[in-house]
């Protein structure tokens, strides 16, 4: 089965960094969310970029704006933290 994932990228002058990664799953759900965010071709200066990119090392990138951005956001899960239990013992020392 062929893999992909997705990924909301920040550029910046000087470096870029990973905002979002979607989670690795097969190309038919990476390309339904990819289709679904239109590709503003006018962005050329945008600082969020959405890349696509398969296990063949094919990628495909558009730049969004910020309400792209925040809908992807929200559309994506979160990664839940499992809130550690039971006593600190350095605080009661």
């Amino acid at each position: 089965m062929e893999c992909s994932s997705l990924t909301l990228w920040v550029e910046l002058p000087s470096t870029r960094f990973a905002l979002v990664w979607g989670p690795i799953e097969d190309i038919k759900a990476s390309s339904l969310c990819w289709k679904s965010i239109d590709n503003d071709s006018t962005l050329t200066t945008s600082q969020f970029v959405f890349e696509l990119k398969t296990k063949q090392g094919q990628i495909k990138q558009k730049r969004l704006n910020a309400q792209d951005v925040s809908m992807l956001i929200e559309r994506w899960q979160t990664i839940e933290v499992e809130v550690p239990t039971g006593q600190d013992l350095d605080l009661h020392w």
